[in-house]
């Protein structure tokens, strides 16, 4: 399988109860390691957030995760990348992401990842590079 087989699909607004399931999925695990402890409201506002940028990702025409992002003339910034679990350690989010550095005509990528997020490390093997960080993220570009 290559990053030709992989369709990003705008999510509309029936998809946001599955987007939020898929949050829930794959997000508290790493917020709550880094002292992050969000309401199931909370974790709506973010799903919410920039809604008209996210994308479910489909591959084989079977929905497993989200990639959420906008671009600009200067670079692609990745708002949010979940892949829900039973889909997890395929190799799906490397392939999402060498499909956005693809795509991006040699624009700066870049993304945020918390800190207690082993994706940290898949970041830094595709080719980016820390540029910053906060109290509870890295900050990444290519």
């Amino acid at each position: 399988m290559d990053i030709q087989d992989i369709q990003l699909v705008p999510a509309k607004e029936a998809d946001k109860d599955f987007l939020l399931h898929l949050r829930l999925q794959t997000m508290v695990e790493h917020l709550e390691a880094s002292g992050q402890y969000l309401t199931r409201d909370e974790h709506a506002l973010r799903v919410a957030h920039e809604y008209q940028h996210s994308h479910l990702i489909k591959i084989n025409h079977q929905i497993v995760g989200l990639l959420k992002y906008k671009e600009d003339q200067q670079k692609v910034t990745i708002i949010q990348l979940q892949i829900a679990p039973e889909f997890q350690n395929k190799g799906y989010g490397s392939m999402v992401v060498n499909h956005v550095i693809s795509q991006s005509q040699g624009k700066t990528v870049s993304l945020s990842v918390l800190k207690a997020n082993p994706a940290f490390k898949l970041y830094l093997k595709l080719g980016f590079c820390q540029v910053g960080e906060d109290e509870h993220e890295y900050y990444l570009q290519t």
